[in-house]
Formats: C-alpha cells, structure tokens, sequence
C-alpha cells in the first residue's frame, strides 16, 4: 500500500472476499492507502462511497458493514489533496467533509468545539482546511454571525515546516470570495 501498488493489493482484497475471509476497516484503509499512494483518485471516490453506503457496492456492500474512521477521511481528503489541479476537487473534499460530520467521525456530538469554536491543532493539514471550509461554509449557509475561534495551537507540520496559523490565515484568504481577514 505504501508504494502504490493497488492492484496486487486489489486482488489480495478481492480473493479474501472470495475466501469469506472477513474484512474490517483496517483492510480497507489499506486498500485505500494504496489506491492513494498508486495516484488513484477515482478509486478511493469510489471505495469512500460504498463505505458511506453511497455507492455501487464494488468494494464494500451494507452487509459487510463497515464504516470509515478518521484514518479513512484522512486518506481520502488527503488523496484528493495531492491532486488539487483535478476539477471538482474542492467539492468533492467538502463532500467527504460533510459525510464524516454527519457520520459523527469529525466533530461529533460529544466534542468540545461548538459551532465557532474549533480546535484544528490535532488535524493534518488537508484536514485542516477542508475543516475550515465547512465551518466556514456552515455559518454562511446558516446566516449566524458571531465571532469564530480557530484553535491551531502551537509549532510546525513535521512534513513541510508550515505553521498550521498561517496555512489557515492562507485557507482564508485563498478558498474564500471575497477572502477572509
């Protein structure tokens, strides 16, 4: 999975199928890691949505019930990162956002963070601003105006030296028309 190889890693998950050999979310998060690492968008679309209950039920059908988790919607969300320039991207991540907050996997009821209080500082950064995105999009949609705390905490990502402030104050003033201040 870790060097893309998603069709030996399709068929392992195909045969265990074929064998009854019961699958879980660990299997499918690996078969989606390689789909992801194999740089293949459409497939892990496609594997998110019959996790979700949403799709044709090529990979995973309502009877084998299995529901994603955060590793999953990192997966998927960080997938579609990697491939910014595809069109639709941005919906297609704000959709999957969607789904694991109301799959209660991201912000469940149970939280600390309110509607304008969010601790963004545990996220990666793909998570991060599709996070903001939907706080963001909610309140517009919602037409509630308070003020909105982004909690991001302190230090840097390990993978690229960003500080999670300012990926957010760029979220801000990049994914939004007119920007954010």
């Amino acid at each position: 999975a870790s060097c893309g190889e998603y069709s030996p890693a399709l068929k392992l998950f195909v045969d265990m199928k074929a064998d009854r050999i019961k699958c879980d979310v660990v299997t499918c998060n690996t078969l989606l890691s390689a789909f992801a690492n194999g740089g293949k968008s459409d497939l892990v679309l496609a594997m998110w949505n019959d996790m979700c209950g949403k799709g044709n039920g090529e990979y995973i059908t309502a009877r084998d019930n299995i529901k994603p988790d955060v590793v999953t919607v990192t997966s998927v969300i960080g997938c579609l990162e990697k491939f910014r320039d595809q069109e639709n991207y941005e919906e297609e991540i704000d959709s999957i956002f969607r789904d694991a907050v109301q799959l209660q996997i991201l912000f469940p009821k149970d939280t600390m963070d309110t509607q304008f209080e969010i601790d963004l500082s545990g996220m990666s950064l793909p998570i991060a601003r599709a996070a903001v995105r939907y706080v963001i999009c909610k309140i517009v949609e919602e037409e509630k105006t308070q003020d909105l705390n982004l909690i991001t905490g302190i230090g840097r990502s390990h993978l690229n030296d960003t500080a999670l402030r300012e990926f957010v104050q760029d979220i801000l003033r990049t994914d939004f028309d007119p920007p954010l201040k």
